[in-house]
């Protein structure tokens, strides 16, 4: 009897073992957000994240191929985005003051940020509405799959393909 429970309470610990270890390995493997890849990205964005911007809404436009009609919605919505992006890089700066300030001012300071942040993305939701309504069936499946950051993102569990296009569905089981 003792025989028994301990043999299934060692094959439980190889099982789990087995699973963490596994999705451990699937977690690490590098090829992720969290990997090289995303890592380097990650360090070019922060070094000039207007450049960053600026490359990723060409891609966007080139791949959207638009009309010269909707070329107007085009810069409407996508000026306000350069600017912002070029102001992110003094942001740095103003980050590290507010970690000189007392912790109750330091959450005012950041909660004033939040608020200005949701204005300027509820001008931009108008925005991406009036310039998505511009947009044909084939310009808006495009549009959707954009990544903004060039992320290996898509529709399977966080993983896509390269250079922040979706992957396919995924395999078919058999059996």
């Amino acid at each position: 009897m003792k025989n028994r429970t301990v043999s299934r309470t060692l094959i439980a610990a190889l099982v789990a073992v087995g699973l963490v270890g596994g999705g451990s390995a699937y977690a690490f493997r590098g090829d992720g957000a969290c990997g090289p890849q995303g890592m380097e990205r990650m360090e070019r964005m922060e070094r000039n994240p207007g450049k960053f911007a600026e490359k990723r809404l060409e891609k966007l436009h080139t791949d959207l191929k638009l009309s010269s009609e909707q070329e107007g919605a085009w810069k409407t919505w996508s000026d306000p985005i350069r600017q912002q992006t070029a102001a992110m890089g003094d942001m740095r700066a103003e980050r590290e003051q507010m970690m000189k300030l007392p912790a109750p001012d330091r959450m005012e300071k950041m909660l004033e940020r939040m608020k200005e942040h949701q204005k300027k993305m509820e001008a931009q939701l108008a925005a991406t509405r009036s310039f998505y309504g511009q947009l044909n069936a084939e310009q808006k499946k495009t549009f959707d799959a954009f990544q903004p950051f060039g992320g290996p993102r898509g529709e399977r569990g966080g993983q896509g393909g390269r250079g922040g296009q979706p992957r396919g569905p995924a395999p078919q089981q058999n059996g």
